[in-house]
């Protein structure tokens, strides 16, 4: 168990369902209830604190060993579409207002808000140290100096809106966006030049994650998680067994990703083989995010207006080599 989020002494309980393992409600190790709109985005705040968006249009950090509301943070004019850390204690969050807003998480202090889309912004992203980039109904994502504000870079290519983006990890700042118009778009950040269009889906791709440095994972409405090459673009496999939309898209560790969909469940899967390793089963609406808190911890959000914690680390000790 993870020392970090005061899990100890939580049982689970599994169940067999479709052909592979179900993790039932007491698997959920806590549920966070607060929020009077629908849970958009959660994100690792810091060890043992969690951070969410909702179209309630706050963000809210959490104390995941305890469930308590630490603080919320109010200043957004519209719905709360996305939340990342930023660095230790800063927490940016992506509104439908056309804003970026960078925040205190322990005194609630909004410290800058970005200005320049031209539509709501979608997603947000932490790139490099001092670097974020986000992703808008504007059809562009905008690469950003934190520190000052500065939009240091606009990335421009995307024909519908632009639902998410991604950094990978790599030495080169290369991001990864996922759009209304069925594909995602590896970029350099650096320059704003696109590297690949990767195409496949066959509906809108609402996220996108780095698995690896050379590896990137995509959900789409079209059901499907398509992991990804970002060498060559090529398709790797295609993960099907959601029954709605993909919303959300996670690495756990290596090789084993996650993902929320319209089915009310998140999925846990082997990104090499395509299995579906575990089912978790527990929200009561649409789940819009994944996010891996720590080893063996999993936050989803979802439209029943929740945050819940998830114990994986069995799931990842089984799936060990």
């Amino acid at each position: 168990m993870n020392e970090d989020f005061g899990f100890d002494g939580l049982s689970l309980s599994e169940g067999r369902s479709e052909g592979v393992r179900s993790v039932q409600v007491p698997f959920c190790a806590r549920t966070l209830t607060g929020h009077t709109g629908w849970v958009s985005s959660v994100c690792a705040a810091s060890a043992g604190v969690v951070a969410s968006g909702s179209w309630d249009r706050t963000v809210r950090v959490w104390d995941a060993a305890t469930g308590a509301c630490l603080r919320e943070l109010v200043g957004h004019g519209e719905r709360v579409w996305s939340v990342c850390t930023v660095s230790a204690g800063v927490v940016a969050s992506a509104s439908g207002d056309g804003t970026v807003r960078l925040w205190d998480a322990a005194t609630g202090a909004c410290l800058h808000t970005l200005g320049g889309h031209a539509g709501g912004v979608l997603s947000v992203c932490a790139v490099s140290a001092g670097v974020l980039a986000s992703a808008s109904e504007d059809q562009t994502v905008r690469v950003w100096d934190a520190a000052t504000g500065a939009c240091l870079r606009v990335l421009s290519g995307h024909t519908h809106v632009v639902y998410a983006v991604c950094a990978l990890p790599s030495p080169a700042p290369v991001l990864a966006s996922a759009s209304y118009d069925q594909t995602v778009r590896l970029w350099n950040a650096a320059t704003g030049e696109c590297l690949h269009v990767l195409a496949g889906h066959t509906d809108r791709v609402w996220s996108v994650c780095a698995l690896s440095a050379g590896v990137v994972a995509s959900g789409s409405w079209d059901k499907t998680v398509r992991v990804w090459d970002a060498a060559t673009g090529a398709c790797l496999r295609t993960l099907v067994g959601h029954g709605s939309s993909v919303y959300s898209v996670c690495a756990l560790s290596a090789g084993v990703l996650a993902s929320a969909s319209g089915d009310d469940t998140v999925r846990v899967w082997d990104a090499a083989t395509g299995a579906c390793l575990q089912v978790l089963a527990g929200h009561e609406d649409s789940v819009n995010s994944v996010c891996a808190l720590s080893a063996g911890v999993v936050a989803s959000g979802a439209d029943d207006k929740t945050v819940r914690l998830w114990m994986v680390q069995n799931i990842l000790d089984g799936h060990a080599h």
